[in-house]
């Protein structure tokens, strides 16, 4: 999170994975990429690439 002063913040999440038996990796950032801004008064904003959707009572994986 980064502060860019009267009262807003940049997000950002990038994650990857790889395969542990191989080690070979996907895509970049195939698991979580999102950037974002936040501010106090309007709240967040998210941009990207989540892994999971998920309410509490299921889990779904879109890509998997």
């Amino acid at each position: 999170m980064e502060d860019l002063g009267g009262g807003y913040r940049t997000l950002f999440h990038l994650e990857n994975s790889f395969n542990a038996m191989n080690g070979q990796s996907g895509s970049l950032f195939n698991r979580w990429a999102t950037i974002g801004l936040f501010n106090v008064d309007f709240g967040t904003v998210l941009l990207g690439r989540e892994l999971f959707i998920s309410n509490g009572v299921w889990d779904f994986d879109p890509f998997g």
